[in-house]
């Protein structure tokens, strides 16, 4: 077997933005349905940060998904970010842009993410 199969931090950092990309697509509708006409889920391409010590701002390509919800509301926004927190293996993203973030370059259970997101609680407006 290829180290890169066996390692999983080299498997995470050596997956193609299209590969990742793809991940995004397939996701991206079971989560809207999820969340509602509160919100929009939009698949984007971006940039994964990656390293420590003297290289830390080092950039892979990646894409995920940006969630925000549709009326400018930083209360739907912060209660949507701890409402992934509070899953049973928790979802953790940035804000940029009055938006959550989802970096899907470590992604690799994608049917465990879609089990539990009938676990989210939604804020609605």
């Amino acid at each position: 077997m290829r180290v890169i199969q066996k390692v999983p931090t080299l498997r995470l950092l050596t997956r193609s933005r299209a590969d990742i990309l793809a991940v995004a697509r397939r996701i991206s509708g079971p989560l809207q349905t999820v969340l509602g006409s509160d919100y929009s889920v939009e698949v984007a391409e971006m940039k994964s940060q990656i390293g420590s010590g003297a290289m830390p701002i080092d950039l892979l390509p990646s894409a995920g998904l940006r969630i925000r919800p549709k009326k400018k509301n930083s209360r739907m926004l912060r209660k949507i970010i701890s409402s992934f927190r509070q899953l049973p293996k928790p979802v953790v993203g940035r804000v940029n842009d009055d938006a959550l973030v989802l970096d899907l370059r470590c992604l690799e259970l994608e049917t465990e993410f879609l089990q539990q997101l009938s676990l989210l609680k939604i804020a609605r407006e």
